[in-house]
């Protein structure tokens, strides 16, 4: 039954050329070089330090390393990262 409905809900994102972010629940990153990120579709924080911030996803984890790393602001759906990023990882 359910890859009957993958199936369903992939044949309707091609035809009707729906947002996959939106569709599947993914989440969206926006980098503005190495020094600002901002995430939609987060879960929520699950680790804050100054040199890493881990952020559950639908799917999985992402890992932010860097330095000096500051959460800005955060919403229930978005949120800003500041600071130096140095590497994104995600992990399941």
């Amino acid at each position: 039954m359910d890859k009957e409905k993958g199936k369903i809900v992939n044949a309707a994102v091609r035809r009707f050329g729906l947002p996959k972010d939106c569709v599947y629940g993914d989440c969206m990153v926006y980098l503005v070089g190495n020094r600002e990120m901002v995430i939609q579709n987060y879960r929520n924080v699950c680790f804050f330090e100054e040199s890493c911030i881990v952020i559950s996803l639908k799917h999985n984890k992402m890992e932010i390393h860097g330095k000096k790393l500051v959460i800005s602001y955060y919403l229930d759906d978005e949120l800003r990262i500041e600071g130096r990023i140095d590497q994104i990882l995600f992990a399941p």
